[in-house]
């Protein structure tokens, strides 16, 4: 394999703040237990699962160039996973900071 047919490299430095949102419940103290599924959005609950899938939202969103996302109406679908509750929750803050998320 020679330089040219290398994949180019998806290992961005993403930095914490890209990853971690200012929820309320993580702010104002009410996760020091961590055992609420919107904790595990906060940075002292956060598993390295949580963050890498978070890591790799953020990326596809990055370079999502004209593309947009196909967003799920979980008013009327219930998330189905863990994993989709908290990535719901995150974009939701991520969409308050940046419409570019909404």
């Amino acid at each position: 394999m020679t330089f040219s047919d290398a994949e180019p490299s998806q290992d961005f430095i993403v930095p914490d703040s890209e990853i971690y949102v200012p929820l309320k419940e993580c702010v104002q103290g009410l996760c020091s237990i961590c055992d609420e599924l919107i904790c595990q959005l906060c940075a002292h609950c956060m598993s390295s699962a949580t963050y890498f899938f978070l890591k790799q939202t953020f990326l596809e969103h990055f370079n999502r160039r004209n593309m947009k996302m196909l967003a799920i109406n979980y008013d009327t679908e219930a998330p189905y996973t863990k994993e989709d509750h908290l990535l719901h929750i995150w974009r939701q803050s991520k969409c308050e900071e940046d419409v570019t998320w909404c």
